[in-house]
């Protein structure tokens, strides 16, 4: 098993507390959310795994506003996808600062068995 980390990254279900209709995303096998992150803008990203290609598994990143609604100027639409070969799972996720004390990206760790070096493909 081969450690990795990922700097700036994109089936899971909210209920908003508001009684709003529901939203689900994700890819039609199974998904989940290892971990859940408040941001500095007031809302929220989301790391785990979907299921990738081929019966693998991938790193999921999702960022949702404050609203709970996808973040467009996240990745596709709010939600990011990594993967290769093989499995592929995010264990955690945290907002990182640039030089200048700003909110300037994601950091992701997690793990690859990817071993034919195509996860640096996506």
């Amino acid at each position: 098993m081969a450690f990795l980390t990922l700097v700036t990254l994109a089936s899971a279900a909210i209920r908003p507390s508001g009684g709003e209709e529901s939203m689900t995303w994700g890819s039609p096998g199974e998904d989940g959310v290892f971990n859940m992150r408040q941001t500095a803008d007031g809302g929220y990203i989301l790391a785990g795994n979907s299921a990738g290609t081929g019966g693998s598994r991938d790193i999921a990143v999702w960022k949702l506003t404050a609203s709970l609604a996808f973040d467009p100027e996240f990745g596709d639409g709010g939600r990011m996808k990594l993967g290769g070969s093989g499995d592929e799972h995010a264990a955690d996720v945290i907002e990182v600062a640039g030089t200048d004390g700003r909110p300037d990206g994601y950091l992701v760790v997690g793990y690859s068995d990817s071993k034919d070096g195509g996860f640096a493909d996506h």
